[in-house]
């Protein structure tokens, strides 16, 4: 079974477009790519000869070897005597096995969150103990999850239930139906007790029934295994359908992304790299010359129109006003947001007073349309992710529909240079006895720990994502992502504003 993020042999197959056409004629997303005749195709060209592009690969090697070994200890679960056990002693599948049986054949698993659990508190926890994602079942799309048993006996973890919720928030969300592969111990009780405040129905009933203490509310708290919303629901689930247009491939090599990932921030390749990520590798630029920091059109990913916002730099008053006025053009028209991080830290340093004021209003009213929009919204941070920027790109605070993060990442509220030498600072001016010798060892610990924790597999250790992706699975990872988000979006809803303080 692949490393990557996907399982399956096959890349998913549409129907041809012109019976996607007269079914979904209505849909915005859905028009054949003939209508927009205006796209125009991006120039990918990259001169893989450069001394740019060459001293790129060279790192191409640690950012890989890195990545397979969080894969590896992911998939791993509780280890070789954990799999032996489970496999010959228990005759069990294992879980990814069950899943590759469950799913429809030649169809892609989308995995979620596989890095969640590493290198917790706690302990290591690989994957949480449960395997969480998108699949194909009888032909319809569902959020699957599922316990790894090898993982202290399916024992469920609080980093398990945050993972868990996370999977049915995305299931909500995008009237997906779950599925649940079960096979657990039960709470990891170590870590847990229980009070029923209220009613404990179903799959909830045996948590407090298998917790060391469960305290029951007198006269409130009631603990059943099923009633009359769940008969309900079982009679009259919320079917969906979806149907696929023809897609183009890009027109540039998709392996070529870890290399273009790997370049600075303030140089970092945006068009180049959404040449490898739209189909046919055309892009209808928004405003090409207005805010330049900011990149905004429309393009297609998997035949679905998408509107990208990809930022290459520090969000400017004009990147801001322009971000602003895209986003409600693709509300207007129900088309679904995509946003490609690359924010630099944000820097009043040398601005007149009244500059930095328009600064932050700008930024405010981007911010302000991003929370108001109620298109699906998806963003992956492929470099940096700094400061206040972030939030007005999407970030994890703004709830985007998924959220994936390159190797490359770097998560923070600013640079790990700046901020080491900002708690430096602070420090000397507290500290009067601090010596050269002291403040050099200072330095050095307050550089490994802002390092550490502003690396992408942190966060994803702890579900700040919905998982670490290689560049060069992007393109397959938001053709899912968008398919899930799109078969339950209604359409011509609209959306309510904020006031945008002009």
């Amino acid at each position: 079974m692949s490393n990557s993020v996907f399982y399956g042999t096959s890349r998913l197959r549409g129907i041809s477009s012109r019976l996607a056409g007269s079914l979904l004629s209505n849909s915005a997303w859905a028009k054949p790519v003939s209508n927009f005749p205006n796209f125009k195709v991006i120039d990918g060209y990259v001169d893989r000869n450069s001394p740019a592009f060459l001293s790129k690969l060279t790192q191409q090697t640690e950012i890989l070897k890195s990545f397979k070994e969080f894969t590896n200890i992911a998939l791993l679960g509780g280890g070789e005597k954990a799999i032996e056990r489970h496999t010959k002693r228990n005759k069990k599948l294992l879980v990814r096995e069950r899943l590759s049986k469950l799913l429809d054949d030649g169809t892609d698993f989308l995995e979620l969150s596989q890095f969640a659990g590493l290198d917790l508190e706690y302990g290591n926890v690989p994957s949480a103990g449960v395997v969480s994602g998108i699949g194909q079942v009888a032909g319809q799309l569902c959020v699957i999850v599922a316990n790894d048993a090898t993982v202290k006996g399916g024992t469920i973890y609080p980093i398990a239930v945050k993972k868990q919720l996370r999977a049915q928030e995305i299931a909500e969300v995008n009237k997906l139906p779950c599925i649940f592969l079960m096979d657990s111990g039960g709470a990891f009780l170590p870590l847990q007790i229980c009070v029923v405040c209220g009613s404990c129905t179903a799959g909830a009933a045996y948590v407090p029934t298998m917790a060391d203490e469960a305290v029951i509310v007198d006269k409130i708290g009631t603990i059943f295994l099923g009633g009359p919303p769940l008969v309900k629901q079982a009679l009259f689930p919320p079917y969906s359908f979806v149907f696929f247009l023809d897609v183009q491939a890009p027109l540039f090599d998709s392996d070529d992304l870890l290399a273009l990932a790997l370049y600075d921030n303030t140089q970092f390749p945006m068009y180049e790299i959404l040449a490898r990520l739209v189909d046919g590798s055309q892009f209808q630029e928004f405003k090409t010359r207005f805010g330049p920091e900011l990149i905004t059109g429309f393009a297609r990913v998997h035949g679905y129109l998408v509107g990208i916002i990809a930022n290459n730099g520090e969000l400017t008053s004009q990147a801001s006003l322009k971000g602003t006025h895209f986003v409600e053009l693709c509300c207007q028209r129900n088309v679904p947001l995509l946003f490609l991080q690359n924010t630099l830290p944000q820097t009043h340093a040398g601005l007149p007073v009244e500059n930095s004021a328009c600064l932050i209003k700008d930024q405010a009213k981007l911010m302000s349309a991003v929370a108001c929009a109620q298109v699906p919204k998806i963003t992956v941070i492929m470099k940096g992710s700094y400061g206040p920027s972030s939030y007005a790109m999407c970030g994890r605070s703004f709830n985007p529909r998924f959220l994936f993060t390159w190797p490359t990442a770097q998560v923070a509220m600013d640079t790990v240079e700046d901020m080491v030498s900002m708690c430096c600072a602070e420090r000397e001016a507290e500290d009067d006895s601090l010596d050269e010798e002291k403040l050099v060892a200072l330095k050095e610990k307050l550089s490994n720990k802002f390092e550490k924790e502003s690396n992408g597999y942190y966060g994803s250790a702890r579900l700040w994502d919905d998982g670490v992706i290689l560049p060069q699975d992007t393109r397959k990872v938001l053709g899912q992502s968008l398919r899930a988000a799109l078969s339950s979006f209604p359409r011509g809803q609209g959306s309510n504003f904020g006031v945008f303080r002009m």
